[in-house]
């Protein structure tokens, strides 16, 4: 398999939720801890999280990659990252 690269779309607002997806409990950890889990194990040589705002998520020890243009959604974190990779 290639070099690959993953990112963990976490910049939402959740509205509808009323509370941040990424930071539910299951199973005994965040969800994103999970989700983090899963793309080390399918061998991504480079993991992101995209988010709003990097403190959010700092604890997770992945580079965070910052939306450039605020309130666009999931392309916001799409376009961001793919400069990044």
């Amino acid at each position: 398999m290639t070099d690959f690269s993953a990112v963990v779309l976490a910049g939402g607002k959740s509205l509808r939720m009323g509370c941040d997806k990424a930071l539910l409990p299951f199973g005994g950890h965040r969800l994103l801890e999970h989700q983090l889990a899963t793309l080390r194990a399918t061998g991504a040589t480079e993991i992101f999280v995209s988010a709003r705002e990097a403190e959010h998520y700092s604890w997770a020890g992945m580079p965070i990659v910052c939306d450039e243009i605020s309130d666009a959604g999931p392309l916001a974190g799409l376009c961001a990252t793919l400069r990044r990779c």
